[in-house]
Formats: structure tokens, C-alpha cells, sequence
């Protein structure tokens, strides 16, 4: 693996280590005091994740198809937006929900 930690605290390397045991291409960023954006690719997909300086997980958020969007999310869409205007998907994986950002 490979990695830039940029200084990041060893609980912070070792919380995203955990989650993500298997990832490549690892980019480390402090985005603030509080936070680091971290880049990096699991199984030929590229995602970012956001943890704490504490070491917790705060949310994951890759690209996917429309293939990939629930239906119910893709209908909900459809009413109000044409489908043949969609630019990117972002699934954004929170501890308690995922969004999807539809541009």
C-alpha cells in the first residue's frame, strides 16, 4: 500500500487501516483541525473517505452508475429531473444513512 500521510496521527492511520484493510494509491489530506480526506482504491474503484482526528469513520463516497442508484431514488429523481442530464453519481455512505448526490 501505498501511502502520504502528510503527518496524520497514528489513531487516525490505524482507524482507516481497520476499515479499509486492502486499499492501494492511499492520498492523505488534513481538509482542517479536525479532519482528514483520505483518497485511496479498493478493488479497481477509486473512493473517498473522511475520519476524525479522533479515528472515527465519518463517511466513504465513490462515483456509481445509474445502474448502480436504488430505484426508489431513481424514480424520486425522475420526477422531478430528466434522467438523460445526469453528469455524475456520488454514493456517500454516512454511519447511520447513504445519500446519493445525482449532478
Amino acid at each position: 500500500m501505498q501511502n502520504k500521510h502528510n503527518f496524520a496521527s497514528p489513531i487516525v492511520i490505524s482507524a482507516f487501516k481497520i476499515k479499509y484493510p486492502n486499499t492501494t494509491a492511499v492520498q492523505w489530506q488534513q481538509i482542517d483541525v479536525s479532519r482528514w480526506h483520505i483518497d485511496f482504491i479498493l478493488i479497481k474503484k477509486c473512493y473517498s473517505a473522511l475520519f476524525d482526528i479522533q479515528g472515527n469513520w465519518l463517511e466513504t463516497n465513490n462515483l456509481i452508475t445509474t445502474e448502480a442508484i436504488p430505484e426508489v431514488v431513481l424514480k424520486n429523481f425522475e420526477k422531478s429531473f430528466e434522467k438523460d442530464g445526469i453528469k455524475d453519481i456520488s454514493q456517500v455512505e454516512m454511519i447511520n444513512n447513504t445519500i446519493y448526490e445525482i449532478k
